[in-house]
């Protein structure tokens, strides 16, 4: 390598912006106020001998445990936004009018559409038993597949209930 290369080199690596993602600082400004960064060049001089590093809490797990935490989350959001829908859709099945064949229709829509995005869930997971390598991965299959089961019993009770009121409705029109 010549003298060229080599200096092209130093010079790369020293304007290369190294960051300390996995750290964050505390240090108070000159109005007293309490400031958190994730960037020393923001700390003042005078202050960064004393400053305190604080460690993210994803920082001592590998980058297969930052992945499962991730996918926990969003299991978890999913989750919860699967709640706050069945919740909606339990108490439709309660607000049906005996006289309205409208809301019948609206509730029948909306438990039509349920029953096929759970189809469409248990396809999926059908899907990924056969792509399953590790005991991690058969047991967190199994727990999708709980909670599979667990929501089928709950369309299930909003679709019973659907059905006896729209008995009530059909024996009341004749």
């Amino acid at each position: 390598m010549g003298k060229a290369a080599v200096l092209f080199l130093l010079l790369g690596l020293a304007f290369y912006p190294f960051r300390a993602d996995a750290e964050f600082y505390r240090y108070t400004d000159e109005n007293g106020v309490l400031r958190f960064t994730d960037n020393l060049q923001e700390v003042p001089p005078d202050q960064r001998p004393q400053l305190k590093k604080y460690k993210e809490a994803e920082d001592d797990l590998t980058p297969a445990q930052r992945a499962a935490k991730r996918q926990r989350e969003a299991e978890e959001a999913r989750k919860t936004q699967i709640r706050r829908q069945q919740q909606k859709k339990v108490k439709s099945v309660e607000d049906i009018r005996v006289d309205s064949p409208e809301d019948f229709e609206r509730v029948k829509t909306n438990l039509d559409d349920e029953y096929e995005s759970l189809m469409r869930k248990k396809a999926a997971l059908e899907e990924e038993r056969n792509n399953l390598k590790s005991t991690e991965e058969v047991s967190a299959y199994r727990v999708k597949v709980r909670e599979l089961n667990e929501e089928i019993k709950r369309f299930e009770d909003r679709r019973s209930r659907f059905i006896k009121k729209a008995d009530q409705f059909n024996t009341r029109k004749k």
